[in-house]
């Protein structure tokens, strides 16, 4: 009697055991599951599925865009509106506007990962650049034909991998501007851009029980700089020159204007 107890005893105490843990050993594989796939390569089909996805986004915001208008870059602005999503893959979407307060450009940016992994589309009425950003190296794709890359942030180089030029972001005048150097010689001044978003994350912020309340102290306010031009004209440009200010000028925006982690 005493041996049919002590098994029913041991018994009741694995099932409440298994009860216990089910729960957690789920949770666990959950959280797993979303680090596999965050650090997981993407598939060739993957990507280029996305990037069929961010094709037919930005073709639904350029209905926006005044079809029969054609925009110089000089009259770009660091005004943008978005929508954005936070998950394993983050989405920017939305339109750069010019100085007259007219959408200009369409686009979408995806980022993932740890490190700099970052996709643009970027369409106006007369072109389209995608750029691949990862790690080091950022790939610029003009009117879908490979125009060069941009590496380390810093230098520039043709299609055939053959130095064109540079930038500096950090090299700044007292106006916040550094300079595009393209076959040794200034073309253009690039506002260097930020994080333009009015709502960040309140570094001081503690959960509290009201979602009001919640809400409220978790995002703080802040003026973000006004809205300018954001690139200058120095000296005449060949079309492949202005094709690399064009690209320049849109990523400043698009990357720079928006930070997921803020």
């Amino acid at each position: 009697m005493k041996t049919i107890l002590l098994i029913i005893v041991i018994i009741i105490a694995l099932i409440l055991l298994v009860a216990f843990m089910v729960p957690f050993v789920g949770f666990a594989a959950m959280i797993g599951y979303i680090i596999k796939n965050a650090l997981q390569k993407k598939t060739p089909e993957f990507l280029a599925n996305e990037k069929i996805e961010m094709e037919n986004k930005v073709l639904d915001l350029k209905t926006k865009l005044q079809p029969d208008r054609i925009f110089s870059i000089y009259e770009l602005t660091n005004d943008i509106e978005y929508s954005y999503s936070k998950a394993m893959s983050n989405k920017l979407s939305g339109h750069i506007f010019s100085e007259d307060g007219s959408p200009m450009i369409a686009f979408q940016r995806i980022d993932r990962g740890i490190y700099t992994n970052s996709r643009i589309i970027a369409s106006a009425t007369d072109f389209k650049i995608y750029f691949e950003y990862k790690n080091n190296e950022n790939l610029v794709f003009y009117n879908e034909q490979y125009l060069g890359k941009i590496i380390n942030n810093t230098t520039i180089v043709d299609a055939t991998h053959q130095p064109l030029g540079s930038f500096n972001r950090n090299h700044l005048d007292n106006e916040n501007r550094f300079s595009i150097v393209l076959n040794g010689k200034p073309l253009a001044l690039l506002f260097k851009n930020s994080d333009r978003k009015n709502f960040i994350e309140n570094p001081s912020f503690r959960k509290v029980n009201d979602p009001v309340e919640f809400r409220r102290r978790r995002k703080i306010y802040r003026e973000t700089p006004p809205i300018s031009k954001i690139v200058i004209p120095l000296n005449e440009t060949n079309e492949t020159e202005q094709k690399w200010i064009n690209a320049l000028s849109v990523f400043e925006i698009i990357y720079y204007g928006f930070e997921f982690i803020s």
